[in-house]
């Protein structure tokens, strides 16, 4: 338990949890740090009964415990720092309403069991299937509140902005949780008499200069709440777009070397002996509260009583430390769809059909062809058992690596070229072109020049 009374998981409860989805209980879904424990669909289940959620909850903390099981999100790193981060949920698309999430008025509080009980079984599945057990793995100093929960949905309709996860490159009619990893908040920025965006945004500027501490520049990432009223703040006078936001910000809580170094008033910041090796220019230089534009994250959410911003202070940002993940949420007339499809494929005798996540959205056409390039290997591995003219042991067949996955779950005919920079990896991808799409294969081309492929094409 996470300290609160929980619901004791009987078979009866757990059963009937997994009436909210229709992925097979044994599936396993992640692999969960630090214990590395297989993290089974009945597993999430039986930690969504124990946080007291109804079985219409279940598909959303199986994608939030998906995507914290990436190593982009990095929930090891998470849950071990002494800073306290914890996971900080948002869910978009039409599921908000399906299951009755806040986000309006005490969106980020109590009172609302879809919020509540998601953010808490996704807390309860790392503690109790990966072991992060304050005092254990779990080394926060003092933790905080989001260790409990810390989950609500963004009150899309209410906002001036391209949504959330629409921002990440999803469709505005997908239910989608994003992740983000942050060590305190919502940290209330007040701010009643700015009458325009740039204002605002200023005021939002000043307020983020002391994240971390007043002189932690260039080193983390933070998620705005935005109220109903401050957006129509950054209404009035014209379009004042996201991008505005994070721009202004960035100018007004810049500062410059020689405000970051250390002095009497503040032991943190840069050593002055480093300071005294930096010429004037160096010291003059500006330095921006955050590293990126992109590491302000924005979402509208709250009462339409209110000129008020919360801040969700972040952790260590990018690949030292946790990078904000999405995944989309299991839609069940999605999965109804393509059994329609599929009802009508013809298939050999004695053989099954499974469709992975990465054929959600496809078409009968392409669903199609995608079996028939598993038939072909399927007859590849046939001819390979019956060979008898190779000794004992024999590999019959090999499960395509990173690179070859990549291209299968990828590929189109909109695709010109396919360009491989290593040698075994090009012909890995070149020997499954040949198998699978002979016509095409010559698509697949070797990058030979010096200069970096990424930096080539970027």
């Amino acid at each position: 338990s996470d300290g609160l009374p929980v619901i004791p998981p009987t078979p009866e409860r757990v059963v009937r949890m997994l009436t909210g989805t229709s992925r097979d209980p044994q599936e396993v879904i992640a692999v969960m740090p630090p214990n590395m424990g297989e993290v089974t669909v009945e597993k999430v289940a039986i930690n969504c009964v124990l946080a007291g959620c109804k079985p219409e909850y279940l598909p959303v903390v199986i994608a939030a415990v998906e995507a914290v099981c990436t190593d982009d999100f990095n929930i090891h790193g998470v849950m071990a720092t002494t800073m306290g981060a914890s996971p900080v949920m948002v869910v978009n698309g039409p599921i908000r309403h399906r299951i009755g999430m806040n986000m309006g008025i005490g969106a980020l509080g109590q009172g609302n069991r879809a919020n509540a009980t998601i953010g808490r079984a996704l807390r309860l599945t790392v503690r109790n299937i990966g072991g992060a057990i304050p005092g254990g793995t779990e080394r926060s100093t003092l933790s905080n509140p989001m260790k409990f929960t810390m989950c609500f949905a963004e009150w899309e309709e209410r906002s001036s902005w391209e949504p959330l996860h629409v921002e990440r490159g999803y469709q505005p009619d997908e239910s989608v949780v994003t992740i983000f990893a942050m060590t305190s908040g919502p940290v209330l920025t007040v701010d009643e008499g700015s009458l325009d965006g740039p204002a605002l945004a200023g005021t939002l500027g000043q307020a983020s200069q002391t994240i971390l501490n007043a002189r932690a520049y260039s080193f983390t990432n933070t998620l705005l709440v935005v109220s109903p009223e401050h957006v129509d703040t950054f209404n009035r006078g014209g379009d004042f777009s996201k991008a505005d936001v994070r721009r202004r910000m960035q100018e007004v809580s810049a500062k410059t070397y020689r405000q970051l170094i250390a002095d009497d008033a503040s032991g943190v910041g840069l050593k002055p002996a480093q300071a005294a090796q930096m010429s004037d220019e160096q010291l003059d230089r500006v330095v921006e509260k955050f590293k990126d534009d992109a590491d302000i994250h924005i979402v509208v959410a709250g009462s339409e009583a209110g000129n008020f911003t919360g801040f969700f202070h972040g952790w260590i940002p990018r690949s030292i430390g946790s990078i904000p993940v999405s995944r989309k949420i299991e839609d069940e007339s999605e999965r109804k769809k393509l059994k329609d499809i599929v009802a009508d494929f013809n298939l050999p005798e004695n053989l099954g059909l499974i469709i992975r996540t990465a054929g959600v959205g496809r078409n009968k056409i392409e669903l199609q062809k995608d079996l028939q390039m598993l038939l072909k290997v399927w007859k590849k591995i046939e001819t390979a058992m019956e060979d008898d003219s190779t000794p004992a042991p024999y590999l019959i067949y090999q499960e395509p690596d990173l690179v070859v996955r990549t291209f299968r779950d990828h590929y189109s005919s909109d695709t010109s070229q396919i360009i491989v920079d290593n040698s075994d990896a090009y012909k890995s991808l070149k020997d499954f072109a040949r198998l699978v799409m002979p016509r095409n294969r010559n698509l697949v081309k070797l990058y030979k020049e010096t200069r970096p492929l990424f930096s080539e094409y970027k």
